[in-house]
């Protein structure tokens, strides 16, 4: 009995000494290395965001017993101080004149239909299918986890081909992520699957697309396979984000960012820019031979408006603006301009979804105009269906540094639909616009230009009409996706 008291006292205490340790030391300092890590981590991403890149690097390495992310993020990190620490120089990438002759073209994206439908995906769409009505063999690869990679497609089937309008879209997975791993990891495992496909399918020229990113993997696959690589810089991507936050405009992943687009372009064989104004600024090499491939039209799958829209005097005047909700977009300056002209019997429709969603929708809320309507988003294909309910489609943009250089898609499509447009005076719009006649530029973020150049439609509407019909002709003679192409078939065949 005595022994099974004194052991019952051991174990009493024993428990007592574990009590204390795990309650009063254990414990605390598991939370506190958990708060610490959170905290950590918070204060990294908030940085990471901004664009800075030392000071998110010196807090990881503050973390203990890092996780296999921490060190992702780590690599990624000091990838890029190297990056901005050194001189990018490297072998120049095969000439054009090495082919013999070019029947097989693979276009690298960033994102594809069915999937996304924003302008990049109908652009990558539309050129593939002038090149293929060229007489091209056309493939299309998208990038390393696209688009598992994103939460709102994790949990589709995992398809490697789809085929879209003839055009077959290949989605290729590996071990590497996105804004992850190092830039330079995830482009040499991404060029290797690129490469894989090369050979395979029997390849002649890689044409990536911005980012930068698709044009590194595929710099890196045209090395390995020896042909040529094309660059299209169809919009800088941090040059967007600058033109959000001066902050971030300023900051080191900036420069990075635009170190790495500068040196895919100085590195490719060929150069492919959206606009003039975006070659001007970034066509450093001038021994590498470059084209202007501007927004056009597909004339292949979308016909052009038979019948022209009227308007007489007294009837509502219906505007419309579809697209991404997004800052530089200045649907909130076209939202507050039309609130402002209710009397006039003009209404505005809204389509479309972005980051901007919620301000539109404050807007909207705080306004409380009767003659505007969100309407959300809508599919590409139900779009041509629209355009013949309203009399002008609106494209109000901001001016600021990305769309000085990137115009959208929208505008021609709308032309070409038979529909006069209202547009922001821009370089890269007016670039685009030139030669067109039914098209109103409003000076950017000017509501009470906005309004004045509305009513200048509305009241002017038959005569501007009598414009489109020249215009769509125009187009079709001069704006279409295969007379683009036909510039780099041309550059092609010349080589």
């Amino acid at each position: 009995m005595y022994k099974i008291l004194i052991s019952f006292r051991h174990k009493l205490i024993y428990s007592k000494i574990t009590k204390f340790i795990l309650t009063k030391i254990y414990y605390p300092s598991i939370i506190f290395f958990i708060y610490k890590r959170k905290s950590l981590l918070k204060r990294h991403s908030l940085l990471i965001k901004r664009g800075y890149i030392t000071l998110p690097l010196l807090l990881l390495l503050k973390i203990k017993n890092k996780k296999k992310h921490d060190i992702k993020r780590l690599n990624r990190l000091i990838h890029c101080i190297r990056v901005l620490n050194s001189s990018l120089t490297n072998i120049n990438a095969k000439q054009l004149y090495s082919i013999k002759a070019c029947k097989t073209i693979l276009l690298v994206v960033h994102n594809s239909l069915p999937y996304d439908s924003a302008g990049y995906a109908l652009r990558t769409l539309y050129e593939a299918k002038a090149y293929q009505a060229q007489g091209y063999q056309v493939l299309i690869v998208t990038r390393l986890g696209y688009p598992w990679d994103l939460a709102k497609h994790r949990t589709l089937p995992k398809k490697s081909t789809q085929w879209i309008e003839g055009i077959e879209i290949i989605a290729i997975t590996g071990t590497r992520q996105y804004k992850v791993d190092s830039d330079l990891k995830y482009a040499l495992q991404y060029a290797q699957k690129i490469a894989d496909i090369v050979r395979y399918r029997n390849v002649d020229i890689i044409q990536a697309s911005s980012n930068y990113i698709n044009g590194l993997a595929g710099y890196l696959a045209g090395g390995k396979c020896k042909i040529p690589f094309i660059y299209e810089a169809r919009g800088m991507w941090h040059v967007t984000g600058g033109s959000k936050s001066l902050e971030f405009r300023n900051s080191e992943q900036f420069n990075y960012e635009d170190r790495m687009e500068q040196f895919v372009l100085d590195h490719a064989s060929a150069n492919i820019f959206i606009t003039d104004i975006m070659r001007s600024k970034y066509h450093h090499n001038k021994s590498i031979p470059t084209l202007i491939l501007n927004n056009g039209i597909d004339i292949h799958s979308v016909m052009a408006t038979k019948t022209l829209r009227s308007y007489r005097k007294g009837q509502e005047f219906k505007l419309l603006y579809a697209g991404s909700l997004v800052f530089y977009e200045g649907v909130e300056i076209l939202i507050r301009a039309v609130s402002e002209l209710t009397h006039y019997k003009i209404s505005l429709d809204i389509y479309g979804d972005g980051p901007y969603l919620e301000t539109v929708k404050q807007v909207l809320s705080k306004l409380a105009s009767n003659n505007i309507n969100y309407h959300g988003k809508i599919p590409q294909n139900a779009m041509m269906s629209l355009y013949p309910q309203y009399h002008s489609v609106v494209i109000p943009r901001i001016n600021c540094e990305v769309t000085r250089m990137v115009p959208p898609l929208k505008p021609m499509e709308a032309l070409w639909h038979g529909l006069p447009i209202i547009v922001s005076h821009l370089p890269a719009l007016t670039e685009l616009l030139e030669g067109i006649k039914s098209v109103l530029f409003t000076e950017p973020e000017n509501i009470n230009s906005l309004k004045k150049n509305i009513l200048l439609l509305m009241h002017n509407y038959p005569e501007i009409m009598s414009t489109i019909s020249k215009d769509i002709e125009f187009i079709k003679n001069n704006k279409t996706w295969d007379i683009e192409i036909t510039k780099m078939t041309n550059l092609l065949s010349a080589s």
